[in-house]
This record gives C-alpha cells, sequence and structure tokens, in this order.
C-alpha cells in the first residue's frame, strides 16, 4: 500500500520527519569555472520570471541553486533559507509553488523543482488588478481612490511609459500620484525628476475620463 503523502504544512511548522538543515545555498561545484553570465543564464532558465509573483519566483531560484548543490532537497533546506520571513507566509508560498506545479513533493519530503515546461500558470484575470493594488494601499488611498479607479485603464508599469504620459498631459484635467513602496501613501508627481525607481504604482487621473494606473505587468 503506498504510504500516505503527509501534510506540506504539519510537515514544515509541525516538525514530522525532522531532518537535518543543509547549510543555505553553498557555491556551485566548479564555481572558479563557470562564467557570472552563463551561471545566471543557466538559473533563469530554470526559473523564468514569466507570470509568477516575486515570492513564488524566489521560491524556485531558491531551489534551484540547492539543487546545484547535487544533494538531495528537502521541504526544511528550502523553508531554512527564508530565515527572516515568518513561518505562515513562506508556508503558503511554498504551498502555491507546489500546487502550481513548480515544486513536486515526494513523500519523504523531498523537493524536486520542475520543469518550466510543466508549470501550472493562468492569467489573472483582466478585473484583479484593483484587488491586488488595493492590497499594498493604506487605508485612506484605498477609500478614496478604489471607487474611482473601477473605470480606469490599466497600462504596465514602464518608467519610459510613465514619463511620457506625464509629458504629454493636460496640466489642467491631469494629476499624477505615484506608490514607491508597497504600503506607503500615495504622492503627487509635480515634476519629471520625480519618475524614478523605487516605484510600484502610478496613476494618472483626468477629470476628462481618460485615467490610467500603471501598476504590474498589464500582458
Amino acid at each position: 500500500m503506498a504510504r500516505k503523502r503527509p501534510s506540506l504544512r504539519n510537515y514544515l511548522i509541525d516538525g514530522d520527519q525532522v531532518r537535518d538543515v543543509l547549510p543555505i545555498i553553498d557555491p556551485p561545484p566548479n564555481s572558479d569555472e563557470v562564467s557570472i553570465s552563463a551561471f545566471v543564464e543557466g538559473v533563469l532558465s530554470a526559473c523564468p520570471l514569466g507570470r509568477l509573483d516575486p515570492s513564488t519566483w524566489a521560491v524556485a531560484v531558491a531551489a534551484r541553486l540547492m539543487e546545484l548543490k547535487d544533494k538531495p532537497l528537502s521541504l526544511f533546506d528550502l523553508k531554512g533559507a527564508f530565515q527572516a520571513t515568518q513561518d505562515d507566509e513562506i508556508v503558503s508560498v511554498l504551498e502555491r509553488a507546489v500546487s502550481l506545479k513548480i515544486l513536486s513533493l515526494g513523500d519523504d519530503g523531498e523537493v524536486n523543482l520542475n520543469s518550466p515546461s510543466s508549470w501550472s500558470l493562468e492569467l489573472k484575470p483582466a478585473s484583479s488588478w484593483t484587488d491586488d493594488l488595493a492590497a499594498i494601499m493604506v487605508e485612506d488611498d484605498k477609500n478614496m481612490w478604489l471607487p474611482l479607479l473601477s473605470q480606469s485603464s490599466l497600462a504596465s508599469l514602464d518608467i519610459d511609459s510613465v514619463k511620457t504620459s506625464f509629458n504629454s498631459a493636460d496640466p489642467v484635467s491631469d494629476q499624477f500620484f505615484m506608490m514607491r513602496k508597497a504600503g506607503e501613501a500615495l504622492l503627487p508627481i509635480t515634476r519629471q525628476s520625480q519618475i524614478r525607481l523605487p516605484l510600484v504604482a502610478v496613476i494618472k487621473w483626468s477629470e476628462k475620463g481618460n485615467s490610467t494606473v500603471f501598476f504590474g505587468d498589464a500582458s
């Protein structure tokens, strides 16, 4: 009879079948013989960013780097690479990676990074970007802006595109606001030099009704 697959959450939090944690990400074998560019290209080939959120992509990259040690990879090894992250948060990310078939989990807790061709990724519904934006807004901005943005168009957050839109905007009817980091309040943009990284969202509010939100990847 096949062994029952262990619960991922119980395995990580309750400590079922605890194994020694390997050192966090050593250099790959013969690293002196591998150019930096070739090494980076190899990692990105195994872990393309694509439509992955940053947290899930970070887990995929960590798994790939650990695979280069040519030793069996366990959930505890992978979880140990994110020691500064709260348990519930990293467990949720690992569960998402497994559900998307980015990682596969063996009965004994060993983890494999699957080929990107087998990943089960789906595009988000077009309407979900407002939920994603709301999740990183402070409460006052959320209450004020979300009702106003329901009819706005979405554009990818590209610095050059934002600058072009700013420079061609009507100074009477158009206003621009930016969020530098998630969880920070929106600030007005009054000059082009303010449009620079870090930047997670820009709102172009137009009294003419053609408002635009520059946020994430609209593809």
